[in-house]
């Protein structure tokens, strides 16, 4: 049976309801013990630390051996009765006949063996062992007969077993003989494990009873096994640790009370995180707690107002908000009153934080849209202005107007400068405005990327040779297939490439190269040029950030395009990465998964290379 430490009964297996009284409901009050004054007396001094009570107690007409264990886990005593009255009865004959030893050991059912006493405990050796010792164990009486002590914990790889703990105790073979001649002046119980002769370990409960035969002392053990005992309650034991983790992490304080007494059983962790408790090995703080919400509750329910919320202020001095609800619960044919207590100081925060959100995500929303609205506004005259400029170059290229001193053909490449800075910042800006936004529309088909880089480097080679720079593309595939935007695949190259070109001085190298890395295409873009700084690294892909360099005048920057680059290679679920050292040089590695996407059309992605798109990204170039 199990008890709670009052000795009130929780729950009793079918041989115990078949032995005792089902209607006694507390352990003290079984006949056999209220009338057993030692018992009684060694119950009421009893010291919950220690596994302290073990003896013999007659029950009817048998003997039965009695163990409470105390399981500190779930505060509860562990109460056994272990049928003994034939070994008693056993026992008693082996003393008293001597002549009949051999028949009735060779009939006893477990296994039993005898050994003698010696002062110096080493020395002692195995005198016999029955039959049932040689069917369990797999060895016989000659390889058992007469060995020394020490020989024979090695033999059986004995090791002292703690039950409370479930595990042995660390002792060496020498320690535990020792440790066992000390405490056996008395008949004692040592539980153990054992090998037999295939290795195979047993879980024992071994019974060390003391006995002379004439003038030689003896010492007779009797072998019970519990191993399906130590697995069951090691199952229980494992059963119970994980109950009380999820218990633990369960976001809500639990207590469950015994009902009618209001004793407290349990309270979690989360329960003792609300109202601030530590150390309270008594429980003391849990109850006074649970004393306060149960008035508040009940003052709740007699206003009528069964919903309202209650407020209590913890142990540092913290306001917390709670609901506070009551439910049955039965256990083992107990009824247990279980209560729950929801923290809503979590609640409001979460709902304070999700109203933060949304809000922040409107603001986003509304800046997004009027970049978008302001971009789009500034492009109409924009456009006009472009086609003012393209008109007057037209009629100069056509000697149609007369230009002294090269002073119109100037001030149309500064305008036409500034016109496509002005083009890069609002298309930028554009497209920054829909990726965040979501709008963006990212057009997947199947097209050799090989083919797009290897063309958009050979488009751009005259911008490089302008600077004399050396621009290099390598690859170790002629074609490979993927599922991608190539608008956006452009756009990253050529906005990482303009960087490069713009960074790198004269005499420099540009290397562009694409590999195919297992299920990955990889982009790499490397330059020779004045490289970043450590700690400004972090910066390059953040919105209006520049990196300042005073071998580098970089006058136009917006701050936003490796920005926008990042943006549309994470959309397309690749990612982008940067290596750079001063004067050395920058890497930048571009990687993207290898798959095909389904099309509705299957269209030949042919690459022309979009002259304006050039014109307006590397207008700096020919500052």
């Amino acid at each position: 049976m199990i008890t709670d430490y009052e000795f009130n009964i929780i729950y009793r297996n079918n041989k115990c309801m078949e032995v005792f009284d089902n209607n006694i409901n507390n352990f003290k009050h079984i006949k056999c013990i209220l009338e057993n004054d030692s018992i009684i007396n060694r119950l009421n001094n009893i010291d919950v630390n220690k596994n302290m009570l073990e003896t013999v107690l007659p029950v009817g007409n048998k003997q039965y051996l009695l163990n409470i264990t105390n399981n500190d886990t779930d505060f509860t005593y562990l109460i056994s009765f272990i049928d003994v009255t034939s070994e008693l009865h056993m026992e008693k004959e082996l003393k008293d006949k001597r002549e009949e030893y051999e028949s009735i050991v060779e009939s006893i059912p477990c296994p039993i063996m005898i050994r003698n006493v010696k002062e110096n405990v080493k020395e002692a050796n195995l005198q016999s062992i029955n039959k049932a010792f040689e069917e369990f164990f797999g060895y016989n009486s000659r390889d058992i007969n007469g060995i020394e002590l020490v020989k024979y914990y090695d033999m059986f790889d004995i090791n002292i077993y703690d039950n409370k703990n479930y595990k042995k105790v660390n002792l060496s073979h020498e320690e535990q003989i020792n440790f066992i001649h000390e405490n056996s002046n008395c008949s004692f119980i040592m539980n153990c494990t054992m090998k037999d002769k295939q290795q195979k370990e047993h879980n024992l409960e071994v019974h060390i009873n003391n006995y002379n035969e004439g003038s030689e002392e003896l010492k007779l053990l009797t072998f019970i096994d519990k191993s399906k005992e130590i697995n069951i309650y090691q199952q229980i034991n494992k059963q119970n640790q994980l109950y009380h983790k999820i218990l633990n992490n369960i976001p809500d304080g639990i207590i469950v009370e015994a009902l009618g007494s209001g004793e407290i059983i349990y309270a979690n962790q989360k329960f003792k995180e609300i109202f601030s408790i530590e150390n309270d090995s008594d429980g003391i703080w849990v109850q006074k707690y649970r004393d306060r919400l149960e008035t508040k509750h009940l003052y709740n329910l007699q206003s009528g107002n069964k919903n309202k919320t209650i407020y209590i202020v913890n142990e540092n001095k913290d306001i917390k908000e709670v609901k506070f609800y009551s439910k049955i619960w039965i256990l083992d044919n107990l009824k247990h009153r279980l209560r729950i207590v929801k923290d809503l100081g979590e609640k409001r925060e979460a709902e304070r934080m999700k109203e933060i959100l949304r809000k922040q995500r409107e603001y986003d929303k509304m800046k997004m849209e009027f970049y978008a609205n302001i971009s789009h506004e500034l492009k109409t005259p924009l456009n006009n202005i472009y086609s003012s400029t393209q008109l007057v170059e037209t009629l100069y290229n056509s000697n149609k107007i007369k230009d002294q001193n090269e002073e119109i053909n100037s001030h149309v490449k500064i305008v036409k400068q500034n016109m496509f800075r002005l083009m890069r910042l609002i298309d930028n800006i554009i497209n920054i405005s829909q990726v965040k936004s979501e709008i963006y529309k990212i057009n997947k088909v199947n097209f050799d990327i090989i083919y797009l880089i290897e063309e958009i480097v050979l488009s751009i080679n005259s911008y490089a040779k302008s600077r004399g720079i050396n621009l290099v593309f390598d690859t170790n595939e002629e074609c490979l297939l993927v599922g991608l935007d190539p608008e956006a695949i452009e756009r990253i190259v050529l906005n990482v490439l303009s960087n490069a070109i713009k960074f790198t001085p004269s005499g420099g190298e540009i290397f562009v190269s694409i590999y195919k890395l297992e299920d990955k295409v990889q982009i790499t873009i490397k330059d020779s040029g004045v490289g970043i700084e450590e700690d400004k690294l972090m910066d390059i892909f953040e919105k209006f950030k520049q990196i300042e360099n005073g071998n580098i005048n970089n006058e136009f920057g917006s701050g936003i395009g490796l920005y926008l680059s990042k943006s549309l290679v994470e959309i397309q679920d690749g990612s982008i990465d940067l290596k750079s050292e001063v004067n050395k040089g920058t890497k930048i590695i571009v990687e993207f998964p290898i798959k095909e996407v389904i099309e509705d059309d299957e269209d030949i992605i042919e690459y022309g290379g979009n002259i304006e798109k050039f014109k307006i990204e590397f207008f700096d170039i020919y500052k």
